[in-house]
């Protein structure tokens, strides 16, 4: 996991600290055993640090050089991450400064890099300048942009917003990547220069007496947003795989805008070789964060991600409703394999019912409705049986391998929230349906009032649901999250219920899913964060 991004003003070098696993069997190959095998013992004590810088200075004024190669990238990796969190600046010295660290330890310190951010950290100017120094040196150091497969950057809201203009990218080493160095053709190549000048004016600081950039010419110097410099960073890293991305999801337009020009099709001319591949199109996973309440997230922004073409995860931690439909058209399906929404918000189920069916490929749908805002209720149960289920999921999503539905519930009643309107208040609530055509679904998890009627109608016993008649045969999991805080009888009666014989296992869990009971593995209780009992 990343640590920091430190930023020297002075050097206009980049830090980034990334703590990965021990040494272990590298141990063997360890020049100083007195220095190194502690660190794999145990974390490095101050004196062990001490050792481990003169060991490495003792190295670099040429007492032993040629045994810088015994010592295994793991440790020095693992040392210097650790450093870092003792005593940044040392560490980032030994970093610059010493051979064995700028030849070795640097260039894998950039495997992970994060730019941290907040919308209420009046940081912009620092973060601008940290995405700028970032955009240039992964331009121009082909050695350092190799080694990055991870990026978590918060995109700050420019708009009416007064920043200092950072320095801009360099035109020419920007055009060396797409020139020579990436397998594109003409046309795509055409295509990302006019991307590169579009992006130029983007925005425009405010010109008055109190501005910072007394050196900045308003009517020529470019100005480039904070998607600009995102973008062509995540193109020119050949290796990068997973993107955590907060902040304001309409400030990733450039970087939709340049994978389109990326993947411009040119029927009559061959793709030209070249020996660095576009990072923007090699991403597996992305992450979209929450970092505040006042952020927005919907369907309409994640659309044009669904088209990265590596793309098989994506994560999102909140999602919000469209004020108006972003499916104008008829759109291409996905290749995306992984869903999972941890705070869903949309009160429509069209949004998601529309999302679901550009994405037949999907093999993991995960979505828990948010305990805030817009509360989900028993209509929109409803919707989600008969449309999101009945519909989109068991007809368009027919490879799933998980289904996962969460609901909230009060948490101080410990029940679900199911509508108070008294037109709703009917006992004939629908259930799930058949998932008899999901003929690759392993692992379900929903809740009760999916499997049966939500009230008590005598008029309907008899009539109860069946495992054994919805679920598919290539069912091996069955988690069913109850209405109450404890479990009555008739929620354990569900682990004997008809059809569960052939399960691996069916668990049961209250509502705040902090007790469960599990056929195979028994009874137990979540009493903190990773434990239980």
């Amino acid at each position: 996991m990343p640590i920091s991004f430190i930023y020297d003003t002075h050097s206009e070098c980049i830090f980034v600290s990334t703590a990965l696993g021990a040494a272990a069997a590298a141990a063997a190959r360890v020049y100083h055993q007195r220095v190194c095998l502690p660190y794999l013992l145990e974390p490095p004590s101050p004196k062990h640090l001490q050792d481990f810088y003169d060991t490495l200075t003792d190295i670099d004024l040429g007492f032993s050089f040629g045994m810088a190669d015994t010592i295994p990238t793991e440790l020095i990796e693992r040392t210097l991450a650790y450093a870092a969190e003792l005593d940044t600046q040392t560490c980032y010295s030994i970093c610059l400064t010493n051979k064995l660290g700028l030849r070795v330890a640097r260039p894998v310190l950039y495997r992970s890099i994060r730019i941290p951010g907040h919308r209420d950290d009046n940081l912009i100017d620092q973060r601008m300048h940290q995405l700028s120094l970032l955009c240039r040196t992964m331009l121009e150091s082909r050695s350092l942009s190799r080694q990055v497969t991870e990026l978590d950057v918060y995109v700050d809201d420019l708009d009416h917003i007064t920043f200092k203009v950072p320095p801009a990218p360099d035109e020419a080493a920007f055009e060396r990547l797409v020139s020579t160095g990436m397998p594109i053709t003409p046309l795509q190549a055409k295509e990302i220069a006019a991307w590169f000048e579009h992006q130029r004016y983007t925005y425009r600081p405010v010109d008055d007496e109190d501005s910072e950039d007394e050196d900045y010419d308003f009517e020529t110097d470019p100005v480039f947003g904070p998607g600009m410099y995102l973008a062509s960073i995540m193109m020119a890293c050949p290796n990068l795989e997973i993107l955590a991305v907060g902040g304001n999801m309409a400030e990733l337009q450039p970087v939709h805008e340049l994978n389109q020009a990326l993947e411009s099709q040119d029927q009559e001319t061959e793709t030209r070789e070249g020996p660095f591949r576009n990072g923007l199109g090699n991403i597996k996973g992305v992450l979209i964060r929450n970092t505040a309440e006042n952020d927005e997230v919907t369907v309409e922004h994640i659309m044009p991600m669904l088209y990265w073409p590596a793309l098989r995860k994506l994560t999102m931690e909140m999602l919000m409703p469209c004020l108006e439909s972003p499916f104008a058209g008829v759109h291409p399906p996905s290749n995306l394999e992984q869903l999972h929404i941890s705070e869903c918000d949309v009160d429509s189920i069209d949004d998601l019912a529309l999302l679901l069916d550009i994405l037949p490929e999907l093999k993991i749908l995960d979505i828990k409705w948010s305990d805030a805002g817009n509360t989900f209720g028993l209509m929109e149960w409803h919707e989600l049986s008969r449309r999101l289920i009945g519909n989109s999921v068991s007809h368009g999503n027919r490879l799933l391998e998980e289904l996962r539905l969460y609901i909230p519930h009060h948490e101080k009643g410990g029940k679900y929230y199911l509508g108070t309107d008294a037109d709703l208040m009917h006992p004939n609530s629908p259930r799930l349906g058949s998932l008899l055509e999901m003929q690759h679904l392993r692992k379900l998890a929903v809740p009760k009032i999916a499997l049966s009627d939500v009230f008590d109608d005598p008029a309907e016993r008899g009539k109860e649901w069946r495992l054994a008649e919805i679920l598919p045969n290539s069912v091996e999991e069955v988690e069913i999250f109850c209405e109450g805080a404890d479990f009555t009888e008739d929620d354990k009666a569900l682990l004997e219920a008809p059809g569960t014989a052939r399960l691996q296992d069916i668990t049961i869990f209250n509502c705040t899913r902090s007790k469960w009971i599990s056929k195979a593995r028994g009874e137990g209780s979540m009493h903190k964060a990773g434990a239980t009992s």
